[in-house]
């Protein structure tokens, strides 16, 4: 098995960082356009998810995300990630020790976003889990 994909579409939990007053909604993720949708310029967005089974030494696991513009950090089980300079469209980082129970908490600037109005471009937020055999990292 080279790589295997689990999206995190479902259940992200969006908090508005502009408003004192706390509003939580709930996404699904890709977004297909965020200029369009009723969202604050500045989010934090949540999701937890179970650490799939493993094969001890055989199989690794990474966070993809992919079309993710104004991302400013990433939190995963309360560890900061650093966020590459300049974003690029897609990128991955390893999870060096999957809990029974993950969260994933990114925080978004929709105001540094470089939209564009094409359909190809306008989906923000393709995320999920990369299960790779271990002879397959790197390539």
């Amino acid at each position: 098995m080279p790589i295997h994909l689990i999206r995190l579409r479902k259940a992200w939990e969006c908090e508005d960082l502009t408003s004192s007053m706390v509003r939580h909604q709930r996404l699904d993720l890709p977004l297909s356009d965020p200029s369009e949708i009723l969202l604050p310029a500045r989010v934090r967005l949540t999701r937890t998810f179970a650490a799939p089974r493993l094969i001890a030494g055989r199989e690794s696991l990474s966070i993809r995300l992919e079309r993710v513009a104004g991302l400013g950090s990433i939190l995963l089980n309360g560890q900061s990630v650093p966020v590459p300079e300049p974003l690029p469209d897609s990128f991955e980082f390893a999870v060096v020790d999957p809990q029974t129970r993950n969260r994933l908490v990114l925080e978004v600037d929709f105001d540094r976003n470089q939209l564009q109005s094409s359909p190809e471009t306008a989906e923000w937020g393709r995320i999920a889990l990369v299960i790779s055999s271990v002879d397959s990292v790197g390539n």
